[in-house]
């Protein structure tokens, strides 16, 4: 595999790639099931190093890779480092890569980290049903172009690729920028990349609309959103204040419990 490829593949996983570009680089997964590995393992890694959450690890495997001669030390900032062509990056050096060039250094600092980590989770119930929704065909399914367009935007959401799952979910609500599901999974993606002001714009345009089937679960990310935005955290509490107080939402615990312990 070339150097090519490899930055291909980072550029699929992080959502760089254009519109034209990532449909064809689908396609071509779906047709070379090599490469479909290599994608896999990368993510893999990349899902690694988000769990990991630790910045003296990192550090000491971006160490251990230069020791060895592996990669090029850190490069100056803005500037890509070159991945080399080999058919299989050792595990260091694939993590160091990810690092330098800044793919998924998701930073666990900021305000009410700790807070928000020990609330979060993404909504995986309703994008199985919203994927099981969009396996129903037949004419007298409706809107079968815009569920058609969705539906592999949503299923990089269900991959973790996030980046490209925001790229692809973005241009979805171009055609259709009332679809709740795109707009919801859209603010859902940007908070695992802990992009909070984006995923805020996505959750609150999802609350402009006329109809919501997300509204409670929206009102509970928006609040998490908030909390880890400088300057928002009397807005996080208003909406924690507001569902702790609807003894039927969904979230009535984690919203009483965030108020106690903040």
């Amino acid at each position: 595999m070339s150097e090519q490829d490899y930055e291909k593949i980072y550029q699929f996983i992080n959502g760089e790639l254009d519109k034209a570009e990532q449909f064809a680089f689908e396609q071509q997964l779906q047709k070379d099931p090599e490469l479909a590995k290599e994608v896999q393992f990368h993510r893999e890694l990349a899902q690694g190093i988000n769990l990991a959450g630790d910045q003296e690890l990192k550090a000491t495997i971006a160490q251990a890779a230069q020791s060895s001669g592996q990669v090029e030390a850190t490069p100056a900032k803005g500037r890509r480092i070159p991945l080399w062509g080999r058919r299989r990056l050792s595990i260091a050096a694939s993590l160091l890569v990810l690092i330098l060039a800044g793919y998924f250094l998701l930073s666990d600092t900021g305000p009410n980290a700790e807070l928000y980590a020990a609330y979060f989770s993404p909504d995986v119930a309703a994008l199985e049903a919203k994927l099981d929704d969009l396996e129903l065909v037949g004419m007298a399914i409706p809107d079968q172009e815009r569920r058609a367009n969705l539906k592999p935007a949503l299923e990089l959401v269900q991959q973790q690729s996030y980046g490209a799952a925001a790229q692809a979910l973005t241009w979805h609500l171009e055609k259709y920028p009332q679809d709740e599901a795109a707009l919801y999974f859209l603010g859902m993606s940007r908070m695992e990349q802990h992009q909070f002001e984006q995923a805020v714009r996505a959750f609150e345009r999802l609350e402009e609309l006329p109809t919501n089937v997300y509204t409670e679960t929206t009102d509970w990310y928006l609040g998490l959103a908030y909390l880890r935005m400088s300057g928002k955290e009397v807005l996080a509490r208003e909406q924690f204040v507001a569902i702790a107080a609807d003894p039927v939402h969904p979230y009535v615990d984690q919203a009483t419990a965030i108020l106690k312990a903040w």
